[in-house]
């Protein structure tokens, strides 16, 4: 029987050396050989000034700036917000009692609340409920969210309040035909349909120590007149 040939390159096809490093050399000194880059700090060019770096706080346990108006501090109404949203999310019936006395006192007496209102606090009884709603709500979502401003900057209660425990506080039971549901911000603006109206006492604007512009709102005593509007005016 014939024997089979074995196969071989052709003849044409150059064979490679063996352990022929493939990089190239750019060792030699011709004048187009490629140079590593200088190592070192370039140099600058332009004189950017470098951005501030600005560094989130919790709210002072008083007011700094020495003010005395609207005393008992001036809620900021972004973070009534997500206190509501937060708090009604739980299985807890007590989140539940807290979350509809806020809705009471600082929800239906405006008609509806916009992220960048200020709701002035009438009531020093009123304090010790809303700490409360807020530190538990910094307990659910974390202690990265107790840096989220409770007051309007500049307008926190003027006088020191503590919390000892929830028992310090009278937190009051459900209505016995409480009907739960999450709470949303969005649900605020509309009902039947329709847009729902800004109430209460229009205070005006203030700026606040962030920069911000707030509406100021406040609920008419007994003998106050309510002032209801689509949009509060430009001052």
């Amino acid at each position: 029987m014939a024997s089979t040939p074995s196969a071989s390159p052709p003849e044409d096809v150059p064979t490679p050396p063996i352990n022929q490093d493939p990089t190239p050399d750019f060792s030699s000194s011709s004048p187009d050989a490629e140079t590593p880059p200088a190592t070192g700090n370039p140099p600058v060019l332009f004189n950017v000034p470098q951005p501030s770096l600005h560094i989130a706080r919790p709210d002072p346990a008083t007011r700094q700036n020495g003010s005395t108006n609207w005393s008992h501090g001036v809620l900021s109404g972004g973070r009534l917000i997500d206190i509501l949203e937060c708090l009604t999310m739980t299985l807890s019936t007590k989140d539940w009692s807290i979350a509809l006395w806020l809705q009471e006192h600082y929800i239906a007496p405006f008609g509806r609340v916009d992220r960048l209102d200020g709701l002035v606090v009438t009531h020093p009884d009123d304090v010790p409920m809303i700490k409360l709603a807020f530190a538990r709500f910094v307990e659910l979502e974390g202690p990265r969210s107790i840096v989220q401003k409770l007051w309007v900057p500049g307008l926190e209660p003027a006088y020191l309040v503590t919390v000892a425990n929830e028992d310090a506080v009278k937190i009051p039971t459900l209505p016995e035909r409480y009907v739960h549901a999450v709470w949303r911000g969005s649900n605020m603006y509309y009902r039947n349909g329709r847009e729902v109206a800004k109430k209460g006492v229009d205070m005006g604007y203030w700026k606040d120590e962030a920069g911000w512009d707030r509406m100021i709102w406040r609920v008419p005593d007994q003998n106050g007149k309510i002032v209801a509007r689509d949009e509060p005016s430009t001052r």
